[in-house]
């Protein structure tokens, strides 16, 4: 905005249209129900939540958090899709789930392990409880080194459980987790949470 009286500075125009932009894909990126993970309840800040925008001090988005959100729409896409060929009917994403699997991938991650069980003793169960998800039936996949959605996808479809998992017709509603850390021993971390509520 521009008056007589106010002039802005060119590093302020660039601030402002930074701004703007970042305020844009956030909207964009909040309006898709996959993208909608909150907060784990863990001590640890969450590094790679699918909706948490961070940018640095120049007001640029960190690319790795939006490839984060289209990692989690090709994984939804390559589950549906197997479960399709079985006419199972599709899944749809739960911001709670999410937020379960994606706590349990960012601990895996940052602790270098591959587990069902938290490194501070957590379960798929108490994951999923204390995000106030009320359930009726639930599963739970984890897998650790895949470096794309499609790898990970082959390891579980191969994995009789996990294959079971995806393509059981009771599930309706999945969450998505996936971090990386370049210094642990598998670099990709990935859980998908099943349910269905109660």
């Amino acid at each position: 905005m521009f008056s007589n009286n106010n002039i802005i500075s060119t590093r302020n125009k660039l601030t402002y249209l930074l701004i703007g932009i970042v305020l844009s894909l956030s909207s964009t990126a909040t309006s898709s129900s996959l993208t909608r993970a909150a907060l784990g309840e863990s001590a640890a800040p969450m590094q790679n939540s699918t909706i948490k925008l961070s940018a640095e001090n120049s007001g640029v988005v960190k690319p790795q958090l939006l490839a984060q959100s289209t990692v989690n729409a090709k994984v939804l896409q390559l589950i549906n899709g197997e479960r399709r060929k079985v006419g199972a009917p599709p899944l749809r994403v739960n911001s709670q789930l999410t937020q379960a699997a994606q706590r349990h991938a960012n601990d895996m991650a940052e602790n270098d392990f591959l587990s069902h069980t938290g490194s501070d003793g957590s379960t798929m169960r108490s994951r999923i409880e204390a995000t106030g998800y009320s359930w009726g039936r639930m599963g739970e996949n984890v897998a650790a080194g895949q470096a794309t959605p499609e790898a990970v996808m082959r390891s579980w479809m191969s994995s009789p459980p996990h294959r079971g998992n995806i393509l059981n017709r009771d599930f309706t509603e999945v969450g998505i987790g996936y971090a990386t850390e370049p210094s642990s021993q598998y670099t990709h971390y990935w859980t998908l949470v099943f349910a269905k509520p109660r």
